[in-house]
């Protein structure tokens, strides 16, 4: 038929990806990006260093590096990647560096994991 496009179907999804300084997560986080859009999805990355700044957590006080605080921000990044998942856009979380496990696990306990 003419003019007839095969439609991808498109479930966004999250991808959180943590680790050390130097350790790849931003090359990742490009590679993925890029692989994603040449598939035809709507996708963003999430930079934990600018969403600091916008979240208001700069500087490096005690306050921002506590276990209650790494925890806390990281539910702002879950909600925020929620929000941006449900209205169709995959969300690839790139920079999050957390030394808890709680500050890595609680997020995924309040979103659906695929």
């Amino acid at each position: 038929m003419p003019n007839e496009r095969i439609m991808t179907i498109h479930h966004p999804r999250v991808c959180w990806i943590t680790g050390l300084s130097g350790a790849g997560k931003s090359t990742l986080a490009t590679k993925v990006t890029r692989i994603l859009r040449d598939r035809g999805q709507t996708i963003i990355i999430l930079d934990g260093d600018e969403l600091r700044k916008i979240f208001g957590v700069t500087g490096k006080t005690s306050q921002h590096y506590g276990e209650a605080s790494r925890l806390k921000l990281a539910m702002q990044y879950a909600n925020l990647c929620h929000v941006m998942s449900s209205q169709g856009v995959t969300v690839v979380m790139d920079n999050h560096i957390s030394i808890s496990r709680s500050a890595q696990m609680e997020p995924l306990r309040s979103t659906k994991v695929f």
